[in-house]
């Protein structure tokens, strides 16, 4: 069921660019977390209702990026070279630039993040790792390699760290209630990505199923 009638006054006030009529799903809440939104509106201020704000605001990232793992690679005497494996990837212009894929923004709080578990700062690296899934979560596949690096007890702190950051992150919002996340439990229950994997395994099993199967993978 929708989250609210298209033609909500709420959503007919906030409609005020002619690219707005394009958004696809306009009645679902935005299923991306609060530091994302704030660059999306940082952007959005940059080059209203195209995408070059956000790509601009890309690349400002991946350069703060090439600094940050510059100076650590400085720190481990290691060679400059290893930076060309991100300064040369077509992925970042082919699945970032162009598509204005949202994993851009997470390029320098990665790097930092990196630099924090390297130098075994749990505090620090707790900071980074929250405002990182505050853009997208996806990195906390990094979480083991993390532990082996830091320890139990330099983990713990940094899960602490990071657990009450992203709960500020969220007061503003608290009346929402469950209604914040409902956008993301419909994508992840409803919805079906990477075509070909996802009808595979959904010719074999229920959709629910087919998305449990795949989350665990």
């Amino acid at each position: 069921p929708y989250l609210y009638a298209p033609d909500d006054p709420l959503v007919a006030s906030l409609w005020t660019d002619a690219m707005d009529e394009c958004i696809n799903h306009p009645w679902n809440r935005t299923c991306y977390p609060p530091v994302a939104a704030g660059l999306f509106a940082v952007s959005y201020l940059i080059s209203p209702g195209s995408l070059r704000g956000l790509q601009l605001v890309f690349l400002v990232g991946e350069i703060l990026a090439w600094f940050i793992l510059a100076r650590e690679l400085t720190r481990r005497e290691r060679s400059h070279t290893w930076l060309l494996l991100i300064v040369w990837s077509p992925l970042l212009i082919c699945q970032g630039y162009l598509p204005g894929h949202v994993d851009m923004l997470t390029l320098p709080l990665i790097a930092l993040l990196i630099s924090a578990v390297l130098g075994r700062h749990a505090g620090r690296a707790g900071l980074y790792l929250a405002l990182v899934c505050l853009i997208k979560p996806l990195p906390l596949l990094l979480l083991p390699a993390i532990g082996r690096q830091l320890g139990v007890r330099r983990s713990l702190q940094m899960i602490a760290v990071c657990t009450l950051v992203g709960l500020l992150a969220y007061v503003p919002f608290w009346q929402a209630g469950w209604q914040l996340f409902s956008s993301t439990w419909l994508m992840a229950t409803d919805w079906s990505f990477n075509g070909s994997v996802g009808f595979g395994l959904e010719s074999l099993m229920p959709q629910r199923q087919a998305h449990l199967v795949s989350s665990l993978l």
